[in-house]
């Protein structure tokens, strides 16, 4: 966010910029795709074992995404780690 905030209010909401500089070399996209699948990854997770999570922690998450995937694993582990020590 603190390299996005900035872009946002020099750019505005350009989303043909925005598109052009996230996929402009091989480095970025790697790290694109690279959090795009950690993203696959945490919603398949959350879908397919909608009994570990109450609704309102599977929308935290999902809301938590839009600020990426270092805000979305972190959330998810906690709020697993979480029901864990409740159940226990």
């Amino acid at each position: 966010m603190l390299q996005f905030i900035p872009g946002l209010f020099k750019n505005g909401l350009n989303f043909d910029l925005f598109f052009d500089q996230l996929f402009i070399n091989r480095i970025s996209v790697f790290f694109r795709l690279d959090v795009i699948m950690s993203l696959a990854t945490i919603f398949a997770t959350v879908i397919v074992n909608p009994d570990r999570l109450s609704r309102g922690q599977r929308v935290m998450i999902f809301l938590a995404s839009y600020l990426g995937a270092s805000a979305c694993l972190p959330l998810y582990l906690l709020v697993r780690e979480w029901n864990r020590e409740i159940s226990e």
